[in-house]
């Protein structure tokens, strides 16, 4: 018999297509999941239990949450996860959910600087006062009620006869 062995259970889809297949004792070949040998019977039960290989490899869950107050911090939380998945002691699937986590902060913290040098470049060229006034209606527009801006006031034209 040349090339790989087939488990010789037949589903209802066609020939088990399972790896890796083992001949056992009656002569037949078997993958583990339809093993009749105790040894990998349990075997199987031990991989079932632990999760079987499939299992999304994940960090423990004593992990101290990450930082991500600055750049230098991001790019050390997305360096030692390629080297976790890399090693195979981490799922890619949780690496990505983890990076886009890390991107997501490094964005927030791009908003948060762009804001302020919107505010020191506001106060240089109009002034405190207007930065104050802007301040103002940001907060209200996000507080919830709405009010109108004050109006500019204005001299009313005084009649002939008020004036005297």
């Amino acid at each position: 018999m040349t090339g790989p062995l087939r488990c010789c259970i037949a589903l209802e889809s066609g020939p088990c297509q399972a790896n890796p297949v083992a001949m056992e004792r009656d002569g037949q070949a078997r993958c583990l999941t339809h093993a009749t040998d105790a040894l990998r019977i349990r075997r199987r039960d031990e991989r079932n239990q632990g999760g079987g290989h499939n299992r999304l490899r994940t960090l423990p869950k004593d992990t101290p949450v990450p930082r991500f107050a600055t750049s230098a911090q991001v790019r050390r939380f997305a360096e030692r996860m390629a080297h976790l998945v890399m090693t195979g002691q981490l799922a890619r699937q949780v690496a990505e959910t983890s990076l886009r986590a890390a991107g997501l902060a490094l964005q927030v913290r791009q908003l948060e600087n762009a804001e302020r040098l919107t505010d020191a470049l506001l106060r240089v060229q109009h002034g405190e006062a207007a930065v104050m006034l802007l301040a103002r209606l940001q907060d209200s527009i996000a507080s919830g009620p709405r009010r109108p801006l004050p109006g500019r006031i204005q001299a009313l034209p005084v009649s002939p006869e008020q004036a005297s």
